[in-house]
């Protein structure tokens, strides 16, 4: 052990001022407080931003192709490239879906390939009707919000309708009908009360000017990198199509994500950074009171980096219970949270039944190193009061 450490705690453990002895546990629980509150609230950021991401991508995909008449052609092509794993095509726009009262709602219709849409689209819990004995193709797909507010339930004939697609000049819009064979419900953005999936029949008579696909919905293989096979789909298709990630389409969404979270981690670092006042105090009352302590060992050859190396190690040492501490037990939360769910949410309000909580390991890390800089610089700023100590005033002082 250097001597500088050795007097450093020593000076820490010995001394008859209330101040110099204990206030620094004061200083320990601050940074603590700080580091735990920190790891907690990212973690609860990150889990809730993981449990969003994850519904948006179950119901739209990873990544999204967009155009006027997509051919079979580029499906064939897309097949071929590396870590896609599926490919759904639909032909998607605005409607209207009306109840037999006449009710009427403003709609998102999505005409998929019904047979898949359980394979491909992660739409939440899906309440199916095994009963109805009309044929697949007339089965439509609603949220649970459109259900409630059209007064729809299984089995119910929802019809739609979309002015832009008049085959006549003048006439009444075309009308289809289907059969409300599932009812789903994600409870993330408005997908419960917009969106709807109709069968690829309905579609071509909903949507007669679009005579293929309009749009593609892909999903890529675990561990391959978003941007990569976007931009390998944008060599490929060209301008053909408008080539969107999720984070791309949803771009509001992620910034606001991302703000909060910073905005959450500079908040709470405050603890850390008041914490890190009530350090130096501490540590200057502890110089005060070893006033002649150090004084003696200017004189027995101590440098100006030894005297101040005795106050940073003070300083770190504290500063080092105090980050462990907080962060050993922040992390403790966060694991058992993670598995044990100790901490539910109510099912009516969220679209969870527990605290999401999810901490990388370098998130993690980062929380503890971060907070042992703050210390350290606040440690500098106290040595600095140190070295102004001369043996005459430390006599002097002492008499």
């Amino acid at each position: 052990m250097k001597p500088t450490t050795f007097i450093a705690k020593r000076f820490l453990r010995t001394g008859n001022n209330f101040a110099g002895k204990y206030t620094g546990w004061v200083a320990v629980i601050g940074i603590a407080i700080g580091c735990f509150a920190l790891i907690v609230s990212i973690a609860v950021l990150n889990g809730f931003e993981s449990k969003v991401t994850e519904k948006i991508v179950g119901i739209e995909g990873e990544i999204r192709i967009e155009g006027i008449n997509i051919s079979e052609r580029a499906m064939d092509v897309l097949k071929d490239v590396q870590g896609i794993n599926q490919l759904m095509p639909f032909l998607s726009g605005r409607g209207v879906a009306i109840n037999k009262e006449m009710e009427t709602a403003v709609v998102r219709v999505k005409a998929v390939m019904v047979d898949s849409l359980a394979q491909f689209y992660s739409i939440g819990n899906m309440i199916q009707f095994d009963d109805i004995h009309d044929e697949k193709n007339n089965q439509v797909f609603i949220g649970e919000t459109l259900s409630e507010k059209l007064q729809l339930d299984l089995g119910d004939e929802i019809r739609f309708t979309n002015p832009q697609s008049m085959r006549l000049p003048i006439g009444f819009p075309l009308l289809v009908k289907g059969i409300v064979g599932g009812i789903f419900s994600s409870k993330v953005l408005d997908y419960d009360e917009r969106l709807v999936f109709i069968p690829l029949r309905m579609g071509r008579n909903l949507f007669s000017t679009v005579h293929q696909y309009n749009g593609i919905d892909i999903r890529i293989n675990q561990g391959v990198s978003l941007y990569t096979i976007k931009n390998e789909i944008l060599s490929l298709v060209g301008e053909q199509g408008l080539v969107e990630t999720w984070k791309d389409h949803h771009s509001a969404l992620v910034q606001a994500m991302q703000l909060e979270k910073k905005g959450a981690i500079m908040i709470l670092g405050l603890i850390i950074v008041v914490a890190c006042f009530n350090l130096i105090s501490n540590l200057v009352l502890i110089i005060r009171q070893k006033w002649r302590e150090l004084g003696i060992l200017k004189v027995m050859g101590y440098s100006r980096k030894n005297i101040m190396s005795i106050v940073i190690n003070q300083g770190l040492i504290l500063g080092c219970i105090g980050c462990i501490a907080g962060s050993m037990i922040g992390g403790l939360l966060v694991w058992m949270q993670s598995n044990l769910n100790l901490l539910p949410l109510p099912e009516d309000i969220y679209f969870m039944e527990a605290l999401p909580m999810k901490l990388p390991f370098t998130e993690f890390l980062l929380v503890p190193v971060s907070a042992l800089v703050l210390v350290a610089g606040a440690s500098y700023l106290a040595s600095r009061r140190a070295v102004m100590i001369t043996a005459i005033n430390a006599i002097q002082l002492e008499k």
